[in-house]
């Protein structure tokens, strides 16, 4: 099953703008998020 690419792109702009803005997740697991 493959999502679309704007959904991905959603996804990814959406859970990097969480992590910048509350800083839940260390830097260590940030990366796995290709940061």
């Amino acid at each position: 099953m493959q999502l679309s690419s704007w959904y991905i792109d959603w996804v990814y702009r959406t859970v990097h703008e969480f992590i910048d803005s509350e800083q839940v997740l260390g830097n260590d697991q940030q990366a796995g998020f290709g940061a």
